[in-house]
């Protein structure tokens, strides 16, 4: 008699081997993925949380308070900077403009001495003579950058045979006018 080779199984057996293998190796890479994601996070949190620790000891540490000295300090900082930028701002192109315009043979400019802080001008030069000087003063008057020109002191150079005469005039230093905007069409508004 021969023996019988009975196969209960066969190829069942193989098809389910095949699909717990394939079971197999899906749960481990989901379970790789998983880990992997686990770790993705806690490292965000660890992260989220030394931010919040530092963040908490910034808002727990003492601020800075300045003493008096200190802001003392800082306010003279800015009045200087403030009286610099005045000084820039001043309409030196017009000054300038005025004296030239009212330079004549007659009375010659020695100096310019301004005041920007005061807004003020003090003009010294040489006139010919007395009438020459106060032409000039009547010119210096006329002057749209210039208000309330007045002569503060004058000499006679009587060691000169020709007796000029030295001159001082302090004057307001003013701003020009801004010019108006054109008006605009009716129906149309400007900018």
């Amino acid at each position: 008699m021969r023996p019988i080779d009975i196969d209960f199984g066969g190829k069942r057996r193989t098809r389910a081997r095949i699909f717990g293998i394939f079971l197999l190796a899906a749960t481990i890479a989901g379970v790789g993925a998983q880990t992997w994601a686990y770790f993705g996070l806690r490292a965000e949190a660890e992260a989220s949380q030394a931010d919040r620790r530092r963040l908490d000891r910034l808002a727990s540490a003492p601020s800075i308070k300045s003493t008096p000295e200190d802001q003392e300090r800082l306010r003279a900082e800015l009045q200087l900077s403030n009286r610099i930028i005045d000084k820039l701002d001043m309409p030196w192109d017009a000054l300038f403009a005025t004296v030239e315009a009212t330079a004549n043979k007659q009375a010659i400019l020695l100096g310019v001495e301004p005041d920007a802080e005061r807004r003020e001008v003090r003009l010294t030069g040489e006139a010919k003579d007395a009438a020459a000087m106060l032409g000039y003063l009547r010119e210096l008057r006329r002057a749209s950058a210039l208000k309330n020109a007045y002569l503060t002191d004058h000499q006679v150079n009587i060691q000169d045979p020709q007796r000029p005469v030295r001159f001082a005039i302090d004057a307001s230093w003013v701003a020009p006018a801004l010019k108006e905007p054109a008006a605009a069409p009716p129906g149309k508004s400007n900018p």
